[in-house]
């Protein structure tokens, strides 16, 4: 089995990619023609929009092109093509039927369209979302799914987001090796989350206070207080995993038709957390929302109360512009939970948005415990044929959901299509080829080694502060031109920096830097990479956490290994050729440069005395340096910064390891690893400067 990490709370790469991947004039896709949402045909750029129906069969049989109606907004396209396509199942490939009347016999096809190939699913597990009863029964599902529709060359992936996303198949064609991922999941605990299961004893929490529930002291203000709290969690939680959701989607870019999403989630409400203040009224509602009113008054202006609905359409407008649909199972069944109308109405909202995210993407819904036997049935029916609907978009807005209706005038034929389509510009799909080679990395175009890593430069009565390095080993090509970003989340705060650069020396090292503020605790960080000249990209991601002062006695921070190098390095608007370059553990720093080892500790303010700082560099060779006294007084941070010499060490292994004790005891330990080597620089040649007096 395979498993690619991809543990992820960023809920903004899209709104980072956004803003550094600029449109370029003249700009072309050179890609092949795709049966994708986008295509390309006979030179004039075309939307393929994928349609089932469903009918008597001879009503079918006889519909021509004139029987179709076709709306984009309010706007009625007359000019378009109708092509229904088919898969053969006894051979396991596909048929072109072109439907009735849409072709006049004389007139030449420029480009016939590709005839209706594998179909690529997703299933994706949204952990948080769901109960205990629903992640077994969704396992079951899955694996009766993956036994029924990956055959005759289709194929698929599985996502589970739980504390990360994580990645637990590439997309495979073996039934097995799907089948054995199922298996791993459904015992690994790492995936369990236990936030849906508990949701009924929140709310008895809050009734108990409003003396509904049974025992406990009527407090009406503490029932306010905590209905709020439990609200802004629920919302918080729902926009990470919206998000979360979004960025996966993104693998289906580059991917041909047909394509489908299996979510499975029992609790996903796009009004997350409303039902606890339905207790309350619409005050209580109006109160807790204002709270959050400027946050979100960026990203939807005029309207808090729909918190959740931004990431809800971001999914939706992705699926849209991929051409993907979304098949939606509530796979903990009909509930049967007794109590005030209030509490009973959050399972009207869940089933409401998995609904609406089939409906809107023009998949299915299937809720109160549908069969797996059902749902393989229903999929075939939706997948076996489609018409695809082909015009020319030209004159209609880009990158903007446009509301989309087909209709056929033949009676008794039920129309199943998407409720809305994105037209997406040139520097859009290039956010998609981004997106995807983060969301799918070992599958996709990940062909540049993208290095992100954090420098402590000091801390603030806040949290901490340090510096963002996005490194790419360069280009052999000279004058390549490097587009890099980095979006940061630490404790729901989201931080992003980009720039782009051109180097003409070829082979020179490209960094991004770009100080930015932490808080206390786990940060993520996710680099993007794209060589413009070439049209080839790289992501990266890694995490790490940051001290929490008075939570322990002592800790330690991220520990950073630095070397200073020859590279095209921009920070803010300044351009160097020379810098401290910071070293992942997998790469070796030059035994004949200055290392740097920088790292920040911390003490709880209830430790009152000073504490002895041991820091050492075992392994080929060794290295001692002087303890440190930290005695603080009112601060709680100190800054570490250790200097090794020029051929100290010698090539080999090793670690640094930080030893932090008070007049007894040890208190915190903690150590970074990397490699050291002797031989013929890569770069430019050796610059011995000392890095002692230099900030990075």
């Amino acid at each position: 089995m395979i498993r690619v990490r991809a543990s992820w709370t960023l809920p903004t790469l899209v709104l980072l990619l956004s803003v550094w991947v600029p449109a370029q004039e003249g700009d072309t896709d050179d890609e092949t023609p795709r049966s994708t949402s986008m295509v390309e045909r006979a030179g004039a750029r075309l939307v393929q929009l994928d349609v089932t129906l469903r009918g008597p069969a001879s009503t079918l049989d006889a519909l021509t092109r004139d029987d179709f109606v076709l709306k984009l907004g309010i706007t009625r396209i007359d000019d378009f093509e109708v092509d229904k396509v088919c898969r053969d199942s006894s051979a396991g490939r596909s048929l072109e039927v072109p439907v009735g009347g849409i072709r006049e016999p004389e007139e030449p096809a420029a480009v016939p369209l590709p005839g209706l190939g594998p179909t690529t699913f997703l299933f994706y597990f949204d952990q948080p979302h769901l109960t205990m009863a629903g992640r077994q029964e969704g396992v079951e599902i899955a694996r009766e799914l993956i036994r029924e529709l990956i055959v005759d060359g289709n194929r698929a992936s599985i996502v589970s987001n739980a504390a990360g996303l994580e990645t637990l198949v590439e997309l495979s064609d073996d039934p097995e090796e799907l089948l054995a991922a199922i298996k791993a999941l459904e015992g690994d605990v790492d995936q369990w989350d236990m936030y849906a299961q508990l949701e009924e004893a929140r709310i008895e929490e809050v009734l108990g206070y409003l003396g509904v529930a049974g025992g406990g002291q009527r407090d009406y203000q503490k029932a306010v207080t905590l209905a709020k709290q439990y609200y802004q969690e629920e919302l918080w939680r729902a926009e990470r995993d919206l998000r979360r959701f979004a960025m996966v989607l993104a693998q289906f870019a580059t991917i041909d038709q047909p394509k489908a999403v299996i979510y499975m989630a029992d609790n996903m409400r796009s009004n997350a957390g409303e039902h606890y203040l339905d207790l309350f009224g619409e005050f209580a509602k109006r109160e807790a929302s204002e709270s959050l009113e400027s946050k979100w008054n960026t990203l939807a202006p005029g309207g808090s109360a729909m918190m959740a609905q931004v990431p809800f359409d971001q999914v939706v407008n992705q699926a849209s512009a991929y051409g993907v649909r979304l098949y939606t199972i509530a796979a903990q069944g009909m509930t049967t939970t007794t109590g005030a109308a209030p509490t009973t109405i959050r399972f009207r909202h869940a089933e409401a948005t998995l609904s609406n995210f089939a409906t809107e993407t023009g998949g299915r819904a299937f809720l109160f415990g549908v069969r797996a036997p059902k749902i393989v049935e229903r999929i075939q029916e939706d997948l076996a044929c489609l018409y695809l609907v082909s015009f020319d978009p030209t004159g209609f807005a880009e990158d903007v959901p446009l509301p989309v209706t087909v209709n056929v005038s033949r009676p008794k034929v039920k129309v199943q299509v998407r409720g809305r389509i994105i037209l997406q510009s040139e520097s859009s799909r290039l956010t998609s080829r981004l997106l995807a080679a983060f969301a799918s990395p070992e599958a996709g175009e990940n062909s540049i080694a993208v290095r992100p890593e954090v420098i402590p430069t000091g801390h603030t009565d806040d949290g901490f502060n340090a510096l963002v390095q996005v490194r790419v080993p360069g280009s052999e090509v000279p004058g390549s031109t490097w587009d890099l970003g980095a979006s940061v989340v630490s404790r729901g705060k989201i931080r992003e920096a980009s720039g782009r650069l051109t180097v003409s020396h070829p082979g020179a090292p490209v960094v991004l830097q770009q100080p930015m503020a932490f808080r206390p605790g786990p940060y993520e960080i996710v680099a993007v990479a794209h060589n413009t000249t070439l049209d080839n990209m790289g992501s990266e991601q890694i995490e790490g956490e940051w001290p929490k002062p008075n939570a322990e006695p002592a800790a330690v921070g991220p520990i950073a290994v630095l070397q200073r190098a020859q590279a095209a390095i921009q920070r803010g608007d300044e351009i160097k050729t020379s810098g401290l370059l910071a070293f992942a553990e997998e790469e070796p720093v030059r035994t004949d440069r200055f290392v740097a080892l920088v790292t920040i500790v911390c003490k709880s303010r209830d430790v009152k005395d000073a504490l002895l700082v041991e820091r050492q560099l075992v392994g080929a060779s060794s290295v001692h340096f002087e303890p440190m006294e930290m005695d603080l007084h009112d601060e709680v941070c100190a800054l570490i910064r250790d200097v090794v010499p020029p051929d100290t060490m010698t090539p080999g292994a090793f670690r640094y390891r930080i030893q932090v004790h008070d007049a007894r005891d040890e208190l915190v330990r903690a150590e970074r690893r990397f490699f050291a080597w002797d031989g013929e620089p890569l770069d430019s040649p050796a610059d011995t400067a000392s890095p002692a007096g230099e900030t990075p």
